[in-house]
């Protein structure tokens, strides 16, 4: 049932990975976006620094204020620089480049495609805890399955019927030979599954 469900609700992988790409571009975007913005901050901070240091050195010079407050102001704007540097080189550092965000693309890509891949006949026991929230057998030929995509959590009751379907006696057979196992007609009765998100 499984793997009928997911490959069902997976349908076309290259829309959705289509989609998980550009979404990461996206996210990749306005980050890169935020980088350029703390790192413009920080150089203007830096400029604000330098600018003090110039009119603190200007005041030395005429005479404006004594030697000893020209140097307690001086090492305390130096601190305030090297401070505001090493943050910028800390952060220069931890930037990604956009090489590193494609191969993280190519990455989640590859993921997807290894776990996401529902023409074996098992299912990853990961996928399956991490999508589907519950399984309510109804009778002994009836299973609603509540899968659980959303990011934010809605009790069973809220989900909609999304699609429903039967498990004929040819797909069990065929199912059992994989297993190589047998399955007599008269061993069999349809299953419905009723599937909600």
């Amino acid at each position: 049932m499984a793997r009928h469900i997911f490959s069902g609700l997976w349908g076309n992988r290259k829309d959705i990975l289509y989609e998980v790409s550009s979404l990461y571009q996206v996210g990749v975007h306005e980050g890169r976006r935020q980088t350029d913005a703390l790192k413009d901050r920080l150089n203007q901070d830096i400029a604000k620094l330098d600018e003090k240091m110039k009119r603190l050195t200007r005041m030395r010079l005429e005479d404006e204020i004594s030697k000893e407050e020209f140097l307690e102001y001086k090492s305390e704007i130096e601190k305030e620089r090297e401070k505001v540097v090493q943050q910028r080189l800390a952060f220069e550092a931890g930037v990604e480049t956009r090489t590193d965000s494609d191969s993280v693309e190519g990455k989640i890509q590859n993921f997807l495609l290894q776990k996401m891949d529902f023409t074996e006949h098992y299912v990853d026991r990961d996928i399956i805890s991490q999508f589907v929230d519950t399984v309510i057998p109804r009778s002994e030929t009836c299973y609603e399955w509540y899968m659980d995509f959303d990011l934010i959590e809605k009790p069973n009751e809220k989900k909609k019927m999304v699609w429903s379907f039967k498990i004929d006696y040819n797909e069990a057979k065929t199912y059992r030979k994989e297993r190589e196992g047998m399955l007599r007609p008269n061993q069999w009765e349809d299953l419905i599954v009723r599937v909600y998100i």
